[in-house]
């Protein structure tokens, strides 16, 4: 992880891949997915983007999100 001091007193973290995959929580025996894409009627369109929120956790207080344009992030 890094850091930029920007203007007006705030600090913006920068994660790389292995920070973010390398520094979940525990695991529980629990998972949760659910995935968010335009409505479609037959053939799926893989070129629009779509998303996955999944979770580890039972309380659902910690996400990975993931994207088909390959955006990546752990809320």
């Amino acid at each position: 992880m890094s850091s930029f001091d920007a203007e007006g007193g705030e600090t913006w973290l920068f994660y790389t891949y292995d920070d973010i995959f390398n520094s979940q929580p525990e695991v529980e025996d629990y998972y949760f997915e659910i995935y968010g894409a335009e409505p479609h009627e037959g053939e799926f369109d893989y070129d629009n983007t779509y998303g996955l929120f999944e979770t580890y956790t039972s309380s659902l207080s910690w996400f990975y999100f993931y994207d088909s344009e390959g955006a990546i992030c752990d809320l």
